[in-house]
């Protein structure tokens, strides 16, 4: 098995976070909140940026002082 390579994880948290930035352009919190497909689609982001910070802070524990907010964003 191979170990994994932190490259993965940091594309993953980018590419959530240009998603979620994408997905809310130009929404205010009512257009936002009343659009079901887009909300799902920003809260699966936030899912994949959590399970990302996750990994990265297990396999790579050394890195931890660079995202020093992960708990809290894990458990949001």
């Amino acid at each position: 098995m191979h170990s994994p390579d932190i490259k993965v994880y940091l594309y993953d948290l980018k590419q959530s976070c240009e998603y979620i930035h994408s997905f809310s352009s130009g929404c205010d919190c009512y257009s936002h909140l009343s659009a079901p497909m887009r909300k799902s689609a920003v809260e699966r982001q936030f899912i994949l940026i959590g399970e990302a910070l996750n990994q990265l802070a297990t396999n790579f524990p050394e890195e931890k002082k660079h995202f020093p907010e992960v708990p809290r964003i894990i458990s949001f």
